[in-house]
Formats: structure tokens, C-alpha cells, sequence
């Protein structure tokens, strides 16, 4: 029971042909509509709930050129998004780099539904994790698994090096 799970949002969310977010003749990205983008796309990924996007403004729109913004969830976790400017036409291409930490219902749907899939013969009663989940700089955190037969498995929940949410099992008390 201790092989080590990922959150199931290592998403790299890109549009198909690059999206355009300067104007015509434009000098930088345009971070308005960047923040857009990148929100309307991480919320229609139930795991990912965007509370807020800020993208910095002035960022020349010559091609090559990388820079982050944050994200945040409504619970208030953060979580950065690597943009790249693909071409002279100033398409640029984003990637989810570090996800912010879920909010505490999600977490432990994606550790039940985990552990349900690795333990088949071990009914999974309920869930509980920390109503406010915060995992940085090497913290942990544990939610509980109460099984149908009464007993329980810890699972040990850190932010591996990647900026991803990963989780391990062990015996519960």
C-alpha cells in the first residue's frame, strides 16, 4: 500500500494552433487576455478550480521569451503556469507547472478514488483530509481512510520536486 500516487492534474493545456494573445503590431503579450485564457481552461477541469489569474504586464512578445504567472484556488493556494512565446506571430504556449494545492473535498476524492483502484477487496468508507490543505516547502499533510471493515490507512500527501501533488499510503492508527 505505499506505492506513491500523483494528482491526477499534470496537465499541459495548450492550444492547438498556439493561442494569439497580442494585437496586430502589438511590442507584448497581452496579459489580460492571458489570464482569461488560462482560467476559462483551468476551469473546465473540475480539478482545478481557478479562484484568480495574474499574468505580468509589459512582457515583450518576442519569440522564445518565458515568464509565469500565478494561479490561485479558492481556498487560496497557489500555483504557477509557465507561458512561452512560440513565434514572430506571437502565439504563445502555457503549461500548468506547479498545481495548486486542492481544496480539501477534491484531495480526497482523488486519494479514495486512488486507493479504490490499487485495493480492490478494500471498500473505502469515507475520506477526510484537512479542511484547509497548505503544502509548501516541503510540508505534509494526511488524510484519512476509514475502510468498510473498520479499519484505516493514512495517506501521507506532500508536493513532490515537480511542483505536482503526490501521496503515499501507510497503516492507519
Amino acid at each position: 500500500m505505499s506505492r506513491p500516487a500523483r494528482f491526477a492534474v499534470s496537465v499541459v493545456l495548450v492550444a492547438a494552433a498556439g493561442v494569439v494573445l497580442t494585437s496586430c503590431g502589438a511590442k507584448h503579450v497581452d496579459a489580460a487576455a492571458l489570464e482569461r485564457n488560462i482560467k476559462v481552461t483551468l476551469d473546465h477541469n473540475p480539478q482545478t478550480r481557478i479562484q484568480s489569474v495574474s499574468c505580468p504586464s509589459n512582457v515583450p512578445s518576442s519569440a522564445g521569451r518565458t515568464f509565469t504567472c500565478s494561479v490561485s484556488s479558492p481556498s487560496g493556494s497557489a500555483g504557477i503556469v509557465t507561458v512561452t512565446v512560440q513565434d514572430s506571430q506571437r502565439h504563445v504556449r502555457w503549461k500548468l507547472t506547479e498545481v495548486p494545492t486542492p481544496d480539501s473535498d477534491v484531495l480526497a476524492t482523488a486519494i479514495q478514488s486512488d486507493f479504490t483502484a490499487q485495493n480492490k477487496a478494500d471498500a473505502v468508507a469515507s475520506t477526510v483530509c484537512p479542511a484547509r490543505v497548505t503544502l509548501t516547502n516541503g510540508a505534509t499533510t494526511t488524510c484519512t481512510l476509514t475502510l468498510a471493515s473498520g479499519g484505516t490507512v493514512i495517506a501521507t500527501v506532500s508536493r513532490d520536486p515537480h511542483g505536482g501533488i503526490t501521496w503515499s499510503y501507510g497503516a492507519g492508527k
